[in-house]
């Protein structure tokens, strides 16, 4: 039995490790896959190639505010309504605090967080009017403990819990987790 068989997924870091082994779950259970990558396509088409479903590949740098928006009706027209929405991107260069600029501070937090953000907009409404859709965001262990990647890292994987806990309530109701 094939559970998310005629499902869509989104899936953004496609091309890392934990986007190509959740590729291949989401594919095992029958869902077509939209994977989305900034800059190692290869990558990403080696983990298309490897599942036996629809898949399309989407380049996108998630630091531009217009890109999450984009993902989700590229996929919807080429694929079908999006139903599965992981938001996997992330950034993070190791630093410590006193080497964190403003430059460095806003890029994580566009695409660890703004983004993932712009992806359950732009997806949301249609998972609520069909009654099901899932949403996922990747998070870090740093933004419990503030880990070792640094603040810019470990605020941006926080935010994420906060944003859940702030959609979660507002959407389960319809169907949508």
């Amino acid at each position: 039995m094939k559970p998310f068989e005629g499902r869509v997924a989104l899936i953004t870091g496609a091309s890392g490790g934990i986007g190509t082994a959740l590729a291949a779950r989401l594919a095992e259970a029958g869902a077509d896959l939209a994977l989305a990558y900034a800059g190692h396509r290869e990558d990403a088409a080696r983990a298309a190639a490897e599942v036996d479903v629809k898949t399309l590949l989407l380049q996108g740098d998630l630091a531009d505010p217009a890109v999450p928006e984009r993902l989700v009706e590229r996929t919807r027209d080429e694929l079908g309504a999006v139903d599965i929405v992981i938001a996997n991107a992330g950034i993070g260069k190791q630093l410590n605090w006193d080497e964190v600029d403003t430059g460095t501070w806003d890029a994580t937090m566009a695409v660890n967080t703004r983004a993932p953000f712009l992806l359950a907009r732009a997806a949301l409404p249609a998972m609520v009017e069909r009654g099901w859709g899932r949403l996922l965001f990747v998070s870090s262990i740093a933004a419990l403990n503030g880990g070792l990647v640094g603040p810019h890292y470990a605020a941006s994987k926080a935010a994420l819990h906060g944003l859940t806990h702030h959609l979660a309530p507002r959407v389960a109701g319809n169907g949508v987790t």
